[in-house]
């Protein structure tokens, strides 16, 4: 309120009028704060200074009414996933059978992260509609009591006049709650920003087109080759290639039937990629003697022994076609094949782009530790976990069976999420497996080969 003298007749009266009443009005937030609603709208907003008049004429039953419904809707978005995950697929066999399996269950799972996104987005909004009602109700007390006295109250909460000077005990009693109401209202808005923020960054989509998934059949450029340390699958033509992907699996690799399955998700890859226009071929290298069990994968052995090998396949590749983006993907023991064929520095691994999938770790702790060599001097890094994955209990942002999590912030790797590895998106991510498990789910490490995201980003151009 604004305090003025003003003598008539003899006689002196004060008369007080509101501060923000000389200018249009703004309408109050009605909705969440700015911080908040750039979060949702998937951009950095700005560090939110509300208002006197904004938090009078807002509206907190607006905002609560609307992160009610995004919390309910999250939790039966959440319940459809769960009545679908478990109608499995009684009665089918098979590699097929299993391959589907995995399918569907990756597409639940992140089914599930969406409503479990919704609804802690959807709870942070109800906590910012909670304390906007506080604050309102604090701050009308307080301007009431101004407006009593006939004391302004500025749009910033602070008190003006000659009379509010002569106050000083008033001047404190008011000012204090309504400062305290703004700033605990900016507070609010920035951390749930944070957390919607945190929840996007992991649960937004990844950039590509994957295409539906059918069984292969095997084409004529899909073949598997053996070689006296294993056998390696081929599909597409390495010569005119954009783009060859190399593919390392781990524990069972070895096995009978596994490069046959390594096959059919190189032909997957070739047949999607050429759906988007795009010309790769795909090399499956399992010409290593792979751990058979998961005591023998916490030991460094095998990828020791395989790392010269893998560096002399990547120099080939380079020969057969000098201008392909050479593309090394580690999946699960795999990218500790990787990350141990990348520690020489006199012999640097032949790769444009690294990912690892489902790492347990890959014997580096930063991604500047990794000796690669790209024809135009950066090498990508890039790492992803699937949700649910439980190969996370292996491996910690500080350490862990074979070193750092690669996934971590402190790794480095670029595009760990969709719009940066951030410790908020990190932590959710790590709520989030902890969710699927407790749902039952112990087999998402499996899951990689059919995930449509996991494929998008393999697929996806470098730059």
């Amino acid at each position: 309120m604004r305090a003025t003298w003003r003598g008539r007749r003899g006689t002196s009266r004060l008369i007080a009028r509101p501060l923000w009443r000389r200018k249009r009005r703004r309408r109050g937030p009605s909705g969440p704060g700015l911080a908040l609603r750039a979060a949702v709208a998937g951009r950095e907003g700005p560090v939110t200074s509300f208002t006197v008049p904004e938090v009078l004429q807002a509206r907190p039953e607006v905002a609560r009414g609307a992160a009610t419904c995004m919390a309910e809707c999250g939790q039966q978005v959440q319940q459809q996933a769960r009545d679908t995950h478990d109608r499995r697929l009684d009665g089918w066999e098979g590699d097929a059978a299993a391959a589907a399996q995995h399918r569907v269950d990756a597409l639940t799972n992140r089914l599930g992260n969406l409503g479990a996104a919704a609804e802690c987005c959807g709870h942070a909004g109800a906590a910012f509609a909670s304390t906007l009602q506080i604050a309102r109700t604090t701050i009308s007390a307080a301007v009431a009591a101004a407006r009593a006295v006939g004391i302004e109250v500025a749009a910033n909460g602070s008190l003006c006049g000659s009379l509010a000077r002569f106050l000083p005990l008033v001047r404190r009693s008011i000012e204090g709650p309504i400062r305290a109401a703004l700033t605990l209202l900016a507070q609010v808005d920035a951390a749930s920003a944070a957390v919607v923020r945190a929840v996007g960054d992991v649960e937004a989509p990844a950039a590509g087109t994957a295409q539906p998934w059918t069984p292969p059949s095997f084409g004529p450029q899909t073949r598997i080759e053996q070689t006296p340390d294993g056998p390696v699958v081929y599909s597409g033509d390495l010569e005119r290639a954009d783009q060859i992907i190399t593919i390392v699996n781990g524990v069972h690799s070895s096995e009978p039937g596994a490069a046959e399955r390594t096959a059919a998700w190189a032909q997957r890859l070739v047949d999607h990629a050429a759906a988007n226009g795009q010309t790769i071929a795909v090399a499956g290298w399992h010409a290593y003697s792979a751990p058979g069990n998961l005591a023998t994968a916490a030991l460094p052995s095998a990828a020791e022994e395989a790392a010269p090998r893998l560096r002399e396949f990547q120099n080939h590749l380079r020969a057969v076609n000098p201008t392909a983006q050479l593309h090394v993907t580690g999946y699960s023991y795999g990218s500790v094949v990787v990350g141990t064929a990348a520690q020489s520095p006199g012999a640097p691994l032949a790769a444009d782009r690294v990912t690892f999938l489902g790492s347990p770790g890959v014997r580096a702790g930063h991604r500047n530790q990794l000796h690669t060599q790209a024809t135009d001097g950066h090498t990508e890094v890039r790492s992803i976990h699937v949700p649910g994955d439980l190969i996370g209990l292996t491996t910690w942002p500080d350490d862990g069976a074979h070193g750092r999590d690669p996934s971590a912030p402190t790794f480095g790797a670029e595009d760990t999420a969709p719009r940066g590895a951030s410790w908020g998106s990190y932590l959710w991510h790590r709520l989030r497996d902890t969710h699927i498990v407790a749902e039952g789910d112990r087999d998402t490490h499996s899951s990689y080969p059919y995930d449509p995201e996991v494929e998008a980003a393999l697929l996806q151009p470098g730059r």
